[in-house]
């Protein structure tokens, strides 16, 4: 009765290493896919940052500011009391940064680095918080003013 027990007891124990060995070779097959997510993550990172940067820069040139959100919605003479050129320069500049920050972001993200992406997101949220304040805080070089 012992040998029998001790028999299947090695039987299962090997049952076991077998079923493992083939869960370990299935867990490769879906581990391929590493490979072609990493890519992806650096053709998304690069498109996602280059097109912010190259759309900071038309801004900063005073082109492109049909997408600034409320320029297009505004009447001409709402739009007369803003200097564009300072307006369209702030904005140009933390667009531009958020793409170097968007960069960090994804790059930190899909290569598990923390530290980078926290960068990124600090970058992003401190030229939001630019944007927004900066026109408070000196109005006299964003708005013009008749007398």
């Amino acid at each position: 009765m012992g040998k029998k027990d001790n028999n299947r007891d090695i039987n299962e124990w090997y049952n076991e290493i077998k079923l493992e060995r083939q869960i370990g070779s299935y867990q490769g097959v879906f581990m391929e896919g590493v490979e072609n997510l990493n890519f992806f993550g650096i053709v998304l990172t690069l498109a996602i940052s280059l097109g912010t940067v190259v759309w900071g820069v038309n801004i900063y040139n005073q082109k492109g500011t049909w997408f600034l959100a409320g320029w297009n919605t505004m009447s001409k003479e709402e739009k007369a009391t803003y200097n564009e050129k300072a307006i369209c320069h702030l904005f140009g500049k933390c667009v531009i940064f958020c793409g170097i920050g968007a960069f960090l972001l994804l790059y930190g993200s899909f290569n598990h680095n923390d530290f980078v992406l926290c960068v990124g997101l600090g970058i992003i949220a401190i030229m939001v918080i630019l944007s927004i304040i900066m026109p408070k805080i000196n109005p006299k070089k964003y708005r013009q003013y008749k007398s």
